[in-house]
């Protein structure tokens, strides 16, 4: 607080990323063991979330199939998409509207 009001009334200087790490590291009071699993948690379910972003949208290739209980998008709720779903537009039989990127 005491700092804060000393920079009251001045402009705060930006500060780069090195020295950003720098200031969180020194005000995490953690021990280092502690901070080792937080780090290896993270790490663990961003690898989850990147293999998940992966596989996402339907296999859907035969018509007919798509909005049935075979149906990926269908089953768990989602709009198929155009760029990730391998049913065809017009054919699409998920009661869902379908998403399209719009260019």
């Amino acid at each position: 607080y005491d700092a804060w009001k000393a920079h009251r009334g001045r402009r705060l200087r930006r500060i780069s990323e090195a020295e950003r790490r720098e200031i969180l590291h020194r005000l995490d009071s953690r021990p280092a063991m502690q901070k080792q699993e937080s780090f290896q948690r993270q790490k663990h379910e961003l690898n989850k979330l990147r293999i998940w972003r992966t596989q996402v949208g339907c296999g859907c290739t035969m018509p007919g199939q798509c909005g049935t209980s075979r149906c990926l998008c269908n089953k768990e709720g989602l709009s198929c998409n155009d760029d990730s779903c391998g049913c065809v537009p017009g054919r699409c039989g998920n009661p869902l509207p379908r998403y399209t990127f719009d260019q």
